[in-house]
């Protein structure tokens, strides 16, 4: 029974010392992960109104950090409320 303990001790003791964080510093690298978008500059806005649902079609061009594209993004206002809050 105690060799079984020590056994699950050691595993989680390896688990502690593998999975301590040491690749902390590779996810904070500039341009590894840390990518933004943003609207386009003029972010060329469109607004369109829905009979149905009583909402309103947000349409604007974006810009990727990485490789300067710009591509068109839309939404639905009234849904996404509480995100753009």
């Amino acid at each position: 029974m105690k060799l079984k303990r020590f056994g699950w001790f050691l595993l989680l003791a390896a688990q502690v010392i593998l999975l301590s964080g040491c690749a902390t510093s590779a996810v904070w690298r500039a341009g590894q992960f840390a990518r933004y978008c943003e609207p386009a500059s003029p972010p060329d806005l469109r607004l369109f109104h829905s009979r149905e649902g009583q909402d309103v079609l947000v349409e604007y061009s974006e810009s990727r950090e990485d490789d300067d594209s710009i591509r068109r993004r839309a939404y639905w206002l009234r849904q996404n409320e509480e995100r753009l809050n």
